[in-house]
């Protein structure tokens, strides 16, 4: 039988970062799975079970410094583990395509949105050794924005990727790899960043596409809603290869009512009133009253690019605002001391990969705060304030002596969360803190979180997609659409 992608016993390890080690890690072998022309397959697993590492293999893209990839990936019947990296560049991209998890990582900070799509466009122009006319490769380029719902405005065109929203950067990294006409595609957690009707827009577009241009399709998901939705085979990645398995439909188990209820609220931590939050001077929220309570979790949701971060910043004083916004019933703007505000509420970024240095280590990152705002500790007390939330969150102390680019997009996310959990803040901002994160994961988080309010009276302003996980965990949620905020 003919195969378009065949992987025969793929095995990836993980070699020694350490100077003197000689040991290396397997993160999975015998991983076998074969795919005709238009046929698609889903795979899932939990956080750092090698998902993104298998995803980067099959594209040539895994660090040989750190990882040695073993195996057979056969593309139209050519072992492409063998390719040199002119080789690996003739099928990259035009044969099998990838969208990142990261969607910073796949787009450049100083290139406009129109720029970066154009260039995809001409690539491909090239391969099929069609005529460079600007009109033809403009035109391709508007066809390539409204087919992932994004607008073809000079305006959106010639903004750069941090003028744009979580989901709109995903789907202009999609639109790069459609421009290519892969006949493999590879989409890794492409629906992480999008709002619920963003995302069933997304899948409906991949099967539409798909129909279209008959690519095989490997879709690499946390979110079972997603999963169920594209009704695909699905395979789970274990250390000792995949596993097929049945659909399971079992969400996040919610913290009950009951347990909500004995959470006591106290005065109010933050306020904000008759708020305007202004981005290119164009008005993006309007709020007319907004506050959450100490040891209360409070939820935020809408569509993509409806302001949900920029207020976010918008409380952090990293963008500017017209209106009260009030700390502790002090006017934040009039607090003497910055750092003094900064010091009891942290936020925790969308895109985990853009949390960190990376020419640093994961210890040097993560404890960077820490150690500003709490000068005084020794190393033995970090070390143990480390312990304590690397078990509590499952994730191994050797982690610390690896570079951000080592890591899976969901051990990069509980870093993040890490990071500003070790600062003793008494307001947390977590924008999308469930994206890369894995059922179990969730529920690490959501326990965690109730614990927080409950003992140590802490409050949380959740940003996210995630629907069922704000019912879960939060006492109020507030919805931004059409500019507006107001709770459900």
């Amino acid at each position: 039988m003919d195969y378009i992608l065949a992987v025969n016993n793929l095995k990836i390890s993980l070699l020694p970062i350490i100077q003197g080690c000689n040991q290396t890690k397997t993160v999975f072998e015998n991983v076998s799975f074969h795919l005709k022309s238009s046929e698609s397959i889903t795979i899932m697993g939990p956080n750092g079970s090698g998902k993104s590492l298998l995803s980067l293999s099959l594209v040539g893209l895994l660090n040989k410094e750190i990882a040695e990839v073993k195996g057979e990936v056969r593309l139209n019947g050519n072992n492409i583990l063998i390719f040199n990296d002119h080789e690996m560049c003739s099928v990259r991209g035009h044969k099998i395509g990838l969208i990142l998890q990261d969607s910073m990582s796949s787009l450049n900070p100083i290139q406009t949105i129109e720029h970066q799509i154009k260039e995809s466009v001409i690539q491909n122009f090239k391969s099929e050794k069609k005529c460079l006319k600007n009109s033809l490769i403009d035109s391709d380029v508007d066809d390539l924005l409204e087919l992932v719902n994004l607008p073809t405005t000079k305006v959106f065109k010639k903004s750069y990727p941090h003028q744009l929203s979580g989901g709109q950067k995903q789907r202009v990294a999609i639109a790069q790899a459609l421009a290519l006409k892969p006949s493999v595609l590879i989409a890794d957690e492409p629906t992480s960043s999008l709002d619920k009707d963003s995302k069933f827009l997304l899948l409906n577009l991949l099967l539409k596409l798909q129909n279209e241009y008959k690519f095989s399709l490997i879709f690499i998901s946390h979110d079972q809603q997603s999963v169920d939705y594209l009704k695909k085979p699905i395979f789970d990645l274990t250390p000792t290869g995949l596993i097929k398995r049945p659909q399971d439909n079992q969400v996040v188990n919610p913290i009950s009512t009951q347990q909500k209820q004995t959470i006591e609220v106290f005065k109010r931590i933050l306020t904000a009133q008759k708020l305007e939050i202004r981005r290119d001077n164009n008005l993006t929220i309007n709020v007319e009253e907004f506050s959450v309570n100490r040891g209360e979790i409070v939820g935020l949701i809408g569509p993509n690019a409806s302001g949900k971060t920029s207020f976010a910043l918008a409380c952090m004083q990293l963008i500017p605002y017209i209106g009260g916004l009030y700390f502790c019933d002090q006017v934040i703007k009039k607090i003497k001391n910055i750092n003094d505000y900064y010091r009891n509420v942290q936020l925790v970024f969308q895109d985990s990969l853009s949390t960190f240095n990376p020419l640093l280590r994961v210890f040097e990152s993560i404890t960077e705060g820490l150690k500003v705002f709490e000068p005084s500790l020794s190393d033995n007390e970090i070390i143990q304030k480390l312990d304590f939330y690397f078990k509590r969150f499952q994730l191994s102390i050797d982690l610390l002596q690896r570079f951000p680019f080592e890591l899976s997009g969901g051990q990069r996310q509980r870093l993040s969360l890490i990071k500003s959990f070790l600062i003793n803040s008494q307001l947390y901002f977590l924008d999308e803190p469930t994206a890369s994160l894995d059922r179990e994961n969730k529920n690490i988080l959501n326990e965690y979180l109730y614990e927080s309010t409950h003992l140590h009276q802490k409050s949380f302003v959740i940003i996210s997609h995630d629907e069922n996980f704000l019912k879960s965990c939060c006492h109020r949620i507030y919805c931004i659409e059409q500019g507006q905020l107001n709770i459900l």
